[in-house]
């Protein structure tokens, strides 16, 4: 798991360097996702505003979607399903304006474990 996360980190430092907004929010969200697995949520929590703002800079509907893929799977192991699903609405309405069947099926997943957990 650690020599994951240290290639995670090396992405995450390439694509700071090449200054391309999209790179960088996508290695900020494999970095976040795999902390997700591996960390206590209190210490993931502390990487969202991070995150984010790498998100929202980049400004794509996938990788916006995907941030709120990792927020419902956070809310879900803290127990806020009420909360974890309505990330799962938010990427479903993302992904009305920017289909993407990797994401739908990982929200999918997602709705499903919340259905089981509930």
């Amino acid at each position: 798991m650690r020599h994951s996360l240290e290639q995670f980190h090396a992405g995450l430092r390439s694509a700071l360097l090449t200054r391309d907004d999209l790179l960088i929010a996508w290695a900020h969200l494999r970095v976040f996702r795999h902390r997700i697995d591996t960390e206590p949520s209190t210490v993931v929590m502390v990487m969202l505003p991070d995150v984010r703002r790498a998100t929202i800079r980049a400004g794509d509907q996938h990788a916006t979607a995907f941030l709120h893929q990792c927020v419902t799977i956070l809310e879900g192991q803290v127990g806020r399903f009420d909360e974890a699903r309505r990330h799962c609405d938010i990427v479903d309405s993302l992904l009305l304006r920017a289909p993407n069947a990797w994401l739908r099926a990982g929200n999918l997943m997602n709705r499903a474990c919340l259905a089981l957990l509930t």
